[in-house]
């Protein structure tokens, strides 16, 4: 049984009958004013929680120890420290974050699986801070993105990969997802150190030499079959870009091929690539070619791509 709170409700008046939270598998609250509400503790079945617009003190008294799915949803003005606060090796995932700079004193470990973040690029090192602040050993998916209508957030290899490498990315790390400002060369950095990735979400922002996509990106992240090493994330199964495509077609499409072709190998059965033009913008030049290229590869099998570059 599943049960969601509309945000109309008052805690004080939203359930009488026993049996209901005796049923209840899956809860989704979004309002305030549940601090000190012990309702949810007879929940004996609930293993799947969702919280909406809620900060950490509004939470109710609930059954963590039984809690497996934890979703928490645009916490708005949330404290990052609330991260401290979940239950171990519960899914968390928090989408649309702009986090307040945390003290440079503050350190915050935790045992989340899923982590999206969204920050707020006016304060331009925000997520230099955030990076040096966390340490998450088991996370599985990561991603920072700028907040609502803000400007990207400038992304500092180094800081990332002291994070990574505090957090064992190396051993767990499966799917990357940013959106800030970042170099190629310093993209190319942070996925030598994630070599268990198997989905990689790229947004590119930049100009001239500072394109995150680029032909030296693409090249590192072909699959060489007779690989020792040398490749990047040589896992990767699912590749989504969004660029101004001011790189080569022909370094793309080998990369792409060589990808489908390491997934025939494995006995996968296919490789799932997007491309997508940057919000605003139309491509300077003709990516005919390109298409074409793509075409001719999803008629050979072993290849779901999408794109708008065509419209």
């Amino acid at each position: 049984m599943a049960l969601g709170v509309p945000r109309v409700v008052h805690p004080n008046n939203c359930f009488s009958a026993t049996m209901v939270v005796n049923q209840l598998e899956s809860l989704a609250l979004q309002v305030t004013g549940w601090k000190g509400t012990n309702f949810f503790l007879k929940a004996s079945r609930l293993t799947a929680l969702t919280l909406t617009n809620m900060g950490f003190d509004d939470i109710p008294d609930l059954p963590w120890d039984q809690i497996q799915s934890c979703i928490y949803e645009m916490l708005l003005d949330a404290e990052i420290d609330i991260l401290q606060s979940v239950p171990p090796n519960s899914l968390f995932i928090a989408r649309g974050i702009p986090p307040p700079l945390p003290p440079s004193s503050l350190h915050i470990s935790s045992n989340i699986k899923e982590f999206n973040v969204g920050v707020n690029a006016d304060v331009w090192s925000v997520s230099y801070q955030l990076h040096d602040c966390l340490t998450l050993p088991c996370l599985e998916s990561y991603g920072i993105f700028p907040s609502l209508h803000m400007e990207p957030p400038v992304f500092c290899s180094e800081h990332f990969l002291a994070f990574a490498d505090r957090s064992a990315f190396a051993e767990h790390l499966l799917r990357l997802s940013i959106h800030p400002v970042v170099t190629g060369a310093e993209l190319i950095l942070c996925l030598k150190a994630l070599p268990l990735l198997q989905e990689l979400v790229v947004y590119e922002h930049g100009s001239g030499s500072d394109h995150a996509i680029s032909d030296d990106v693409l090249q590192c992240l072909v699959y060489k079959k007779d690989d020792s090493g040398s490749s990047l994330i040589p896992s990767l199964k699912f590749l989504d870009l969004t660029s101004d495509v001011n790189f080569t077609d022909s370094k793309y499409l080998e990369m792409i091929c060589s990808r489908v072709e390491r997934m025939k190998v494995v006995g996968q059965l296919e490789f799932r690539a997007n491309l997508w033009r940057s919000w605003g913008t139309v491509p300077e030049r003709d990516v005919s070619a390109l298409l074409v290229g793509i075409d001719e590869m999803i008629r050979k099998g072993g290849l779901v791509f999408h794109s708008d570059l065509g419209t």
